[in-house]
């Protein structure tokens, strides 16, 4: 019950081999579930997958002690190392798929390292991609949706706060992220008035501090476009309460 199930979908339909032969299985959708991806309920009855990836004529590097010749036609591109050729080849299959939602899920723990199990899924639900082919409700075929790299990433960069309580009871949310010209600060209580800020670059160094931001209704705006582009840690400082997080 607690495990990340990814199933497959086609990642393309046509490409050029190695050999300049242009090569097409036309009767594949690309985005559609691949025909061998499981479909779901589980035997107690819980939708899987949880999500879908690339997963059908995906190319990958192959081990050339491996190689057969019936791979040529799905090899997208060989060169010669250290004497011996390498080859990268299509395969399919959801452990194709798996690796992708894997590597994907590394960056979002990058990006914020406490992120839970929880909030894993639920970020992946939120930012999949839906469409005709996966349907608008989450179904046994594709889980949430195909599963959205770059969405996934932000929201979980978006999601790296440090909320330490203090006596003030408030909690800020710090957005856009990535901010261009303009950082908001929101009071979910919208009892705070007036807040500190202070922005440090990654080395410690601090680059903007302003204190007593008024806030309107909850909300202020900070100006940081001329801010050079890069990672930043924020603080917020209002009473006793101090919230802390990174933006880009």
């Amino acid at each position: 019950k607690h495990t990340l199930s990814v199933g497959s979908y086609v990642n393309r339909n046509n490409w050029i081999d190695f050999s300049g032969t242009y090569r097409a299985q036309n009767w594949l959708k690309v985005g559609e579930i691949s025909g061998f991806s499981s479909r779901g309920p589980t035997p107690d009855g819980r939708m899987k997958p949880d999500i879908s990836a690339p997963g059908q004529m995906v190319a990958s590097a192959v081990n050339n002690k491996q190689f057969a010749p019936w791979m040529d036609e799905n090899t997208l591109y060989k060169s010669q190392f250290n004497g011996e050729t390498q080859y990268w080849t299509m395969f399919s299959g959801t452990s194709m798929a798996a690796p992708h939602v894997a590597g994907i899920v590394a960056l979002m723990l990058e990006a914020n390292p406490s992120l839970n199990l929880n909030e894993v899924m639920q970020i992946l639900r939120t930012t999949s991609t839906k469409d005709n082919l996966t349907g608008i409700d989450s179904n046994n075929n594709y889980g949430h949706g195909r599963i959205n790299a770059l969405d996934a990433v932000k929201m979980a960069l978006s999601m790296n706060n440090t909320f330490v309580q203090g006596e003030t009871g408030s909690k800020f949310i710090v957005f856009p992220n990535p901010a261009v010209d303009h950082l908001f600060i929101k009071d979910l209580s919208v009892r705070t008035t007036t807040v500190d800020l202070e922005i440090t670059d990654l080395q410690g160094r601090r680059v903007c501090i302003k204190q007593n931001i008024a806030l309107e209704n909850g909300i202020c705006k900070v100006p940081v476009s001329k801010i050079s582009n890069g990672f930043y840690v924020y603080r917020i400082i209002s009473g006793r309460c101090t919230q802390s997080g990174k933006f880009m």
